[in-house]
């Protein structure tokens, strides 16, 4: 029986992403093929699957495609290999052999200038809250003025820059070895657990 493998914010899934709103609990599902394909299926989510930038319902990957799960990027040759780590019987091949540990990569240099990323996307944020809720004078003409055109452009002009800045975070703010997106957690908490959950890249030496 061939065996399916969940995408997801839920811990218990194969490919966890936690913390990151755009993923539903159980995302999407991934069913093995053949040693460079595999079937992802999108489990009715919230925000859609993506492949190579297109929405999709069902889709056969292979090792060169993009999987985009909400607003989060992952390689599809990373998922071959996670999932054939997963699916290798215990004690495959010669036993005698000594097994070499897998090589772990050291993104530490990268991930400390994820660092300047995140307060510029904090302080940006708190910028653009600012504006909108301190502009008193706005305030005051919209209840002397309820209807016009110049605040609904103000309204939208906000909602398009807020946009753009939640783009580039989902854009920049990664795993360096994996694009992961580290969601909205603090550069310090995850700089705390030392490796990526997903990829077991050492962030933190």
């Amino acid at each position: 029986m061939v065996k399916k493998y969940s995408i997801g914010r839920n811990p218990e899934n194969l490919i966890s992403i936690p913390d990151h709103p755009s993923v539903s609990g159980t995302h999407a599902y991934i069913t093995p093929i053949s040693e460079n394909e595999m079937l992802v299926e999108d489990n009715d989510s919230t925000n859609g699957t993506f492949v190579n930038g297109q929405m999709v319902s069902s889709y056969v990957l292979h090792p060169a495609d993009e999987l985009r799960v909400g607003k989060v990027r992952i390689k599809a040759e990373q998922l071959f290999q996670k999932i054939a780590r997963q699916a290798k019987p215990a004690g495959q091949g010669n036993a005698q052999k000594p097994q070499r540990k897998p090589q772990v990569v050291d993104v530490s240099d990268q991930f400390e200038q994820l660092r300047a990323v995140f307060d510029k996307y904090r302080q940006r944020k708190h910028q653009l809250a600012v504006i909108r809720e301190g502009n008193w004078l706005e305030k005051l003409l919209r209840i002397i003025f309820p209807v016009g055109s110049i605040f609904r452009n103000k309204a939208l002009e906000f909602q398009v820059q807020k946009e753009k800045l939640d783009d580039w975070f989902q854009e920049v703010y990664v795993c360096p070895n994996c694009n992961t997106h580290f969601g909205n957690m603090r550069w310090e908490l995850i700089a705390k657990k030392k490796n990526c959950r997903n990829c077991k890249a050492i962030l933190v030496k």
